[in-house]
């Protein structure tokens, strides 16, 4: 099998591998933090985890999946990927895709994808089976909590599937409290890493949350075993009291006439500091319980019996509510309330004026900041803590005195307090540091109009940045999305920002085919390359809004001269490949009515990524033909391109070792003209070492990769690329430029075709790009495996780092040199790669 193809099934192999099993409590606990939810996959991302997790051998209908899962017709994606297989020059049959469309599991992927990115994991389940939901589901997580959240995934899918789908909306938060409530106490606290968190809900509050869920499964019935043979004897049966009717049902009294107070006593046990005097306090309630019994064919002993015993139920409810409810504080902010805090420093940058700082201070919290919040904090714990009894509206004898005026306000008073106290410490440092570093990357913040005259009614809390390029634009929106705020709706761009890229762009590209309008961001270039290189700048980042259009304005402008010559190109390459008679359609790319024409590639001539530049495998082709070109500029480091049509010169290895047929080195000497030898026992001339060390130099290729993607030498299976500037990152890059590799997954292969001059042994060395956001590489050389691998991860954008292959006996002609991508460090946050250049030196040379 090929090596690409083994590498895909080593993947699918080592996902089967996987045991899914508990995490050990004392692993867990090793965990100090867990992050919350920072993005979900893509649909490029999310259809690379499900091809590789239901058949890696389909990687390369990744664009017809992503194709079909837009809404196109199979027909219009086929037709669409025909396209593109040809234009790539893949080397492929025309009409012919190395796959087929109609192949079952690409349907089944579709099915799955979909069901993915709706949160229908019963689905994935069901089309998939347990492996496939187990990697999918995982991998769908945020960065994270993977890794916690992808074993309780494993364990939801093997135990209780049916809770999957709430299982995993409940880990993305992450809701603990949920996943508490879904998986039980017991089962649940053995994946919850936090210990602040594990210790309230998983502790006394557990321990709360349980009894009051015993009471509420006894119901008001429970009294009736609680109260034993005291509830038949609440009746003398020796007495019959004239003018006495029978009692009710001592279950039923208690149900109409101390439950409803049960609200009333946890408001007491939660303001008294000894405890639990409302129930014990509350002579009311207990006496007319007494008189109600003894009035009704009861002793006065048996009556105070019955009561005291009822008394007794009540105060165990009331404690075990009260538990909850204090419990319930740290529970909440830890689990719900901390995770918040990113996102409440940009939106609550600054304190409202009059913003209470204290309980009960103007009407706390019910201030406009923090009421949606409140209100959201009210109804969770109302909706998970069940505290009996009338609320103040429903309470039949007068309002109640003290505030607030239920226990779950009172719960969420002291949350709410807690977390302005926190929000209010971060304002005294950390939104200094972060200001400090938005004016790093040129981003100063804006305050609104309104703010100027504290009006309460418009004041605006949330924090506005200004940027002054695009760069920091770009800077200022990620940041503040990680903070969990759609970035495009707090950063601005300064109206110089266009200005001032287009005034770097042009810098990039040259002056020499491009032409900056001063103070506008307009750039007319007279090169098509060059006419994309701006587009690829002018472009916003892949994860820009959509409306968020062309940054700068990139025009191409015609330029007669290079009109004319791309014509006379086209004449030549169709008369050196053999075309003769008629040109009446595309010059060079249809055979003559006579001659054995052939169609320009790299076994006779072709044109170069630039179009005015001839290349040709024998230097004596174009002589053969009676055609005499002027040699194109030995450097371009520009890449602006010829004047006019020039023969671009081969460079053949020429050292002091060439190589046999066989692949071993025989020692061949340098060849000097005569006049520039030496004397015996002499020394080289200025001249004759100059062109020494030019033959030396000519042995080493550099192939520019951004100049194999213009040329089409490449094969993609997964993802897409482009030539990508890098003069903003440093001087370091050849023709200051990369081959971008985005979009694609774990499982994708970019085959770079470079050109091999001769047979024989070479030494291949690569140039990569290090970034926080790329993923880690393994390689092939001409389909031989290579023990090398690349983890492109780095805090800053680094390179390039030459990375050694290894020897490699090579035939002449077209070889690839074939990177796929592994996976990511952790530390991560995507999958991207660049290639800078490819370097072939003879081996020994």
């Amino acid at each position: 099998m090929p090596a690409s193809t083994a590498w895909r099934a080593a993947i699918y192999h080592r996902h089967q591998r996987v045991r899914h099993r508990w995490p050990a409590i004392a692993s867990v606990l090793l965990l100090a933090a867990f992050a919350p939810a920072s993005h979900a996959l893509g649909t490029g991302e999310l259809v690379d985890v499900v091809i590789q997790a239901v058949e890696p051998q389909l990687a390369p209908a990744k664009p017809l999946v992503v194709c079909l899962i837009g809404g196109k017709s199979m027909e219009q994606c086929v037709q669409v990927e025909l396209q593109k297989q040809a234009g790539g020059l893949q080397q492929q049959a025309a009409g012919q895709l190395p796959f087929n469309p109609n192949d079952n599991r690409i349907q089944q992927i579709i099915v799955i994808a979909k069901a993915a990115s709706a949160g229908q994991w019963l689905e994935v389940l069901n089309k998939g089976g347990p492996t496939v939901a187990k990697i999918v589901g995982c991998a769908a997580l945020p960065p994270g909590v993977k890794s916690v959240g992808c074993p309780i995934v494993e364990y939801v899918v093997d135990h209780n599937k049916n809770l999957l789908d709430k299982a995993h909306a409940a880990v993305q938060g992450p809701d603990w409290w949920a996943l508490v409530e879904l998986l039980g106490p017991q089962t649940a606290c053995s994946f919850i890493p936090i210990p602040e968190i594990k210790s309230t809900l998983c502790g006394p509050f557990g321990e709360a949350l349980a009894a009051l869920a015993g009471f509420a499964e006894g119901g008001v019935n429970a009294i009736g075993n609680f109260l034993g043979d005291l509830a038949g004897a609440v009746v003398s049966f020796t007495e019959d009291l004239a003018g006495q009717s029978p009692p009710m049902p001592a279950d039923k009294f208690y149900a109409e006439h101390w439950l409803p107070h049960v609200h009333r006593y946890v408001m007491s046990a939660l303001w008294e500091p000894s405890g639990m005097k409302g129930v014990e306090a509350d002579s009311w309630v207990f006496g007319n319980c007494v008189s109600y019994f003894d009035s009704h064919k009861a002793s006065e002993a048996t009556a105070k019996k019955v009561c005291s015993r009822m008394q007794s139920h009540a105060m165990a409810l009331v404690n075990s509510s009260a538990t909850a409810v204090k419990a319930a504080v740290p529970a909440y902010l830890a689990a719900t309330l901390r995770p918040q805090l990113p996102r409440l420093r940009i939106l609550h940058f600054e304190p409202q004026p009059g913003e209470a700082v204290k309980l009960g201070e103007k009407n706390w919290p019910y201030l406009k900041p923090y009421d949606q919040l409140y209100s959201q904090c009210v109804m969770d714990l109302r909706k998970r803590i069940g505290v009996m009894g009338w609320l103040p509206n429903q309470y039949p004898y007068g309002k109640w005195t003290t505030q607030p005026d239920n226990a779950w306000k009172w719960a969420c008073d002291q949350a709410m307090l807690a977390i302005v106290k926190e929000l209010n410490g971060w304002r005294q440092q950390g939104a200094q540091q972060l200001l400090a570093k938005m004016s790093g990357v040129g981003c100063q913040r804006r305050i609104p109009n309104d703010n100027q005259f504290q009006n309460t009614k418009t004041f605006n809390a949330k924090l506005y940045l200004v940027c002054a390029t695009y760069d920091g634009y770009d800077t200022c929106r990620r940041e503040i999305t990680a903070h969990g705020v759609p970035g495009h709706e707090q950063c601005e761009i300064g109206q110089q920002a266009g200005v001032k890229l287009a005034a770097q762009v042009a810098a990039e590209l040259g002056t020499k085919r491009c032409a900056l309008t001063p103070n506008y961001a307009n750039i007319r270039c007279t090169r098509p390359w060059k006419f994309e290189q701006c587009l690829a700048r002018a472009l916003p980042p892949e994860d820009a809004p959509a409306w968020h259009g062309q940054r700068i304005n990139c025009e191409l402008k015609e330029d007669p001269q290079f009109t004319a010559g791309l014509q006379q190109v086209r004449q030549i390459l169709f008369q050196v490949n053999g075309g003769v008679g008629s040109k009446t359609d595309a010059i060079g790319s249809k055979q003559g009515q006579a001659g054995a024409w052939k169609p320009a590639t790299g076994q006779n001539c072709w044109a170069t990524q630039d179009p005015l530049a001839i290349r040709c495998k024998s230097e004596e082709t174009l002589a053969a033909q009676g055609l005499s070109l002027p040699a194109c500029a030995l450097h371009d480091p520009n890449r602006d391109g010829a004047d006019e049509p020039c023969v671009q010169q081969i460079v053949r290895a020429r050292s002091a070792i060439e190589l046999a047929q066989g692949g071993q080195p025989v020692q061949v000497p340098i060849q000097l003209p005569a006049a520039d030898r030496p004397p015996a026992g002499g020394r080289l001339s200025s001249g004759a070492l100059a062109g020494l060390v030019g033959q030396i130099r000519a042995t080493v290729l550099r192939i520019e990769a951004e100049g194999l993607f213009r040329d089409g030498a490449f094969q993609l299976r997964g993802g897409q690329i482009t030539a990508q500037p890098m003069s903003g990152f440093g001087p370091d890059w050849g023709g200051n430029a990369q081959l971008f590799w985005h979009g694609g997954g774990v499982g994708a292969v970019l085959d770079l075709m470079i050109d091999v001059p001769q047979d024989g042994a070479w030494v291949v060395e690569i140039d990569l790009t290090r970034a926080p956001d790329y993923g880690q590489l393994a390689f092939e050389v001409d389909q031989h495996r290579v023990a090398a691998s690349f983890d492109g991860y780095a805090p800053g954008v680094v390179g390039p780092v030459t990375v050694t292959l290894g020897t490699f006996a090579m035939r002449q002609g077209r070889r690839p040199v074939s990177l796929m991508i592994t996976g990511r460090n952790p530390a991560s946050t995507g999958f991207l790669a660049g290639v800078d250049r490819i370097l072939l030196k003879p081996s020994g040379g």
